[in-house]
């Protein structure tokens, strides 16, 4: 059993249970959305909404759009609602006022993640930043984030390569659990526990890739097995704040990532999910978090979605990781 002083939970590494061959799952293969009939293909975009935010290839293209976000067809959160919040009972109620967009990241249908260019990486982390940035100003919204769910078994419910931007009421509570963590770690050690922990792995066997201005590991206590964490080296508590050179050095980075992923484990579904810290917070919230910016720290985590899920998991929230993590890393290293 391994803890985690970021999360605050107790993971089980098991090897013994990666040796049993029906352990991993296999991604499933649909077509149910082909390039004939995928909304977000070029040709089709009378099936789409209106586009908020694009990025347009004037030089081979003649003005057409590479990147186009748009408002998501089935939204979680929408802007056009009130803030409502009211007790019910001994429980709460939340209006689901906020933002929930999807970032048509290619014109190509059928793209894997190994296969994205900087270039690519490059314009859907800035759309990624200039959507953030623009939602921040909304101050119902707490918390602005992007995810990317890749592959069915994933969450996927589209082949052609998107993600997705939310922007919500409240803060989630893995958000929160970290923050917590953090500013307690803090208030007793005057220091950042991210950056403890970033010093830690950036020396451990579980290190992966190092850019000039990103670290990425496996860590020590992985909730999923070769799931990757990707901090920026120098502290930080906003993502929005990213400069375009360091957007640049992180789309190496997945590159790296990706490849690695694609070459030892094969095109496997996954989700990747930013955490960065709250927005627009006000009142007693304000007061406790007025200086997030000394023990928060910005990172992306890789989620590989290839183990199942059982009691342990879904009654007790004790994570059973099937990969040790030292393992893991030296697999995606190629020195297994």
């Amino acid at each position: 059993m391994r803890f985690n002083p970021i999360s605050g939970e107790w993971i089980l590494i098991s090897p013994d249970r990666g040796e049993r061959g029906d352990y991993f799952l296999k991604e499933k293969e649909d077509e149910s959305f082909g390039p004939g009939n995928c909304p977000f293909c070029p040709g089709n975009e009378g099936m789409i909404g209106k586009i908020i935010y694009g990025i347009k290839d004037y030089e081979k293209l003649a003005g057409e759009y590479l990147l186009k976000v748009i408002p998501n067809k089935y939204p979680l959160f929408t802007v056009e609602q009130d803030k409502i919040s009211y007790s019910v009972g001994t429980y709460d109620y939340h209006s689901t006022v906020g933002a929930h967009e999807v970032i048509i990241e290619s014109r190509e249908h059928n793209l894997k993640l190994s296969e994205y260019s900087d270039k690519m990486w490059f314009n859907i982390f800035n759309a990624v930043k200039e959507r953030g940035n623009d939602l921040s100003r909304d101050i119902r919204i707490k918390f602005i984030s992007f995810f990317k769910n890749y592959g069915f078994l994933a969450g996927a419910t589209m082949k052609h390569p998107h993600s997705q931007i939310v922007g919500m009421p409240v803060v989630p509570h893995r958000v929160t659990e970290e923050i917590q963590r953090g500013m307690e770690f803090y208030e007793e050690k005057d220091r950042c526990l991210f950056c403890d922990v970033l010093r830690f792995e950036s020396e451990s066997e579980r290190k992966l890739f190092v850019t000039e201005h990103f670290i990425s590991f496996i860590p020590y206590a992985s909730r999923y097995p070769f799931q990757v964490e990707i901090y920026p080296k120098r502290h930080s508590h906003n993502f929005f704040e990213i400069t375009d050179v360091q957007i640049n050095d992180l789309s190496l980075m997945l590159i790296k990532i990706f490849q690695a992923y694609n070459e030892h484990l094969g095109d496997i579904p996954l989700n990747m999910v930013l955490y960065s810290c709250p927005v627009n917070l006000e009142g007693p919230m304000h007061e406790k978090l007025k200086h997030i910016n000394l023990f928060y720290h910005y990172h992306i985590k890789i989620i590989p979605r290839i183990n199942k899920y059982g009691g342990i998991e879904c009654g007790f929230g004790l994570h059973v990781n099937p990969v040790a993590p030292e393992f893991a890393a030296k697999v995606l290293k190629g020195e297994k």
